[in-house]
């Protein structure tokens, strides 16, 4: 592995790339635009194909900007039962001292649920709630927190994993009886 493959998986561990179709879209559009504004020479052409091009490589930094300074923090609570709901605590801290933070859609690796991270300040810190199910009781790893975005521009949903320490403990089911006799 090279020293910039080793430096861009330190500062993005887990991290993964889906182009959408509007990509696709954009990807077929461009030669056509530029196929037009070649043939033609209408200035308001070139400036059109450029500022596309421009807004395609600045949703690309805006988004990795946003993964690169974002940390997130997992809390359980007291009690867990298997097959039950329960709200666990995301702290989201931004370290962007410029940026805010806007569009992450929260999810927790091997588990349901998904949360829309509310708007991070830059050089803060927001909290949300996220409801999830674990199947099973026993001690359990806590998940590790898939973080995505796709703002500003849809082109590419770009993933980031944080990995979580610690365990929590899973309680059994919790069963309706009947009344004692």
């Amino acid at each position: 592995m090279s020293a910039i493959a080793a430096s861009f998986n330190a500062r993005f561990p887990g991290f993964t790339l889906r182009p959408t179709r509007m990509f696709w879209a954009f990807l077929a559009a461009v030669p056509v635009l530029g196929f037009a504004a070649l043939n033609t020479g209408n200035n308001a052409l070139y400036l059109l194909l450029a500022l596309v091009l421009g807004a395609f490589v600045a949703s690309g930094y805006f988004s990795r900007h946003t993964l690169r300074h974002l940390r997130v923090r997992l809390s359980v609570p007291g009690e867990m039962f298997a097959g039950a709901p329960v709200a666990l605590r995301l702290a989201i801290s931004n370290e962007s001292r410029w940026l805010p933070a806007a569009g992450v859609v929260c999810r927790l690796a091997g588990l349901p649920g998904a949360l829309v991270a509310p708007v991070v300040p830059p050089s803060g810190t927001a909290t949300a709630t996220l409801t999830t199910v674990f199947p099973r009781r026993g001690r359990v790893s806590l998940p590790a927190v898939k973080g995505e975005v796709r703002l500003p521009l849809a082109f590419f949903v770009k993933a980031v994993r944080w990995p979580q320490d610690g365990e929590a403990l899973v309680f059994p089911r919790r069963v309706r009886a009947g009344a004692a006799r």
